[in-house]
């Protein structure tokens, strides 16, 4: 709870000290009339009020200035504690996003996890691995294509390998979630057969489509005329992008 500043003290040693003037500027009449015992008495009793009204102000304002300063450390705290969770709820979205690049190396090792509760599907899985081998050597060889033919200008194609890349990532991870909350029992395995069926199907398909587009680019580079009709590259890059832009038939 935030505190507010105390004006009573500061209002008291106000109105002291308009009494200390009073009676220091009423001197002459004070002691014609009273005598100068009783203007002595007068001024010791205001100055006295002076003093501690001026000390409980001083109090006062100390007090206020270690609350507002608590305060400021207390609201502090709670923005550091919301920053952390803000950051925490952002790392715990961003594993569950679906948009997050999904690492190949992962899926292979929990496909491998897998195959321990689902058994009679360890031929399948190991072929969705050798997909992925497949896929990374494909990525090498078309990387060193384009390096060592210094054909920096189509470097952007190499992106369109990689989305292929996240698209059969994103069939296997399909699979790997059903095998992760499915029973093992034969509706379970019926269902993933299926499941394995398509995403090797559909993830040969990439392959194959991302091997004519490599073969494409090198008859490309072969040209050394410059004679070379681009419109065929461009035809299987569109077909490759066509395929993983479609949705998901997992």
């Amino acid at each position: 709870m935030k505190r507010r500043f105390n004006p009573i003290p500061t209002i008291i040693t106000g109105l002291a000290l308009i009494g200390l003037l009073a009676v220091i500027g009423s001197k002459d009449s004070i002691i014609m009339y009273h005598g100068i015992r009783m203007f002595r008495t007068l001024k010791l009793l205001a100055c006295s009020f002076c003093v501690g009204s001026g000390l409980a102000t001083t109090g006062s304002t100390i007090l206020y200035i270690r609350n507002v300063r608590r305060q400021m450390q207390l609201e502090a705290q709670d923005l550091q504690v919301i920053d952390e969770q803000k950051q925490i709820e952002a790392q715990r979205q961003a594993r569950l996003s679906v948009s997050k690049d999904i690492d190949p190396q992962d899926l292979r090792r929990e496909l491998s996890e897998q195959m321990t509760s689902w058994n009679g599907f360890d031929e399948m899985i190991d072929q969705c691995i050798a997909q992925f081998d497949k896929m990374d050597s494909y990525q090498e060889r078309f990387h060193k294509l384009l390096t060592d033919n210094g054909a920096n200008t189509l470097s952007d194609t190499e992106d369109v390998v990689n989305q292929v890349e996240q698209y059969m990532c994103r069939n296997v991870r399909s699979v790997v979630n059903f095998m992760m909350v499915a029973d093992a029992d034969e509706s379970g395995k019926s269902s993933l057969d299926t499941k394995l069926t398509n995403c090797i199907t559909e993830n040969q398909k990439l392959l194959d489509q991302t091997r004519d587009f490599i073969y494409a680019m090198t008859e490309f580079l072969n040209d050394q005329a410059g004679t070379a009709d681009t419109r065929l590259l461009e035809s299987y890059k569109d077909t490759l992008l066509k395929t993983i832009r479609k949705e998901s038939v997992l």
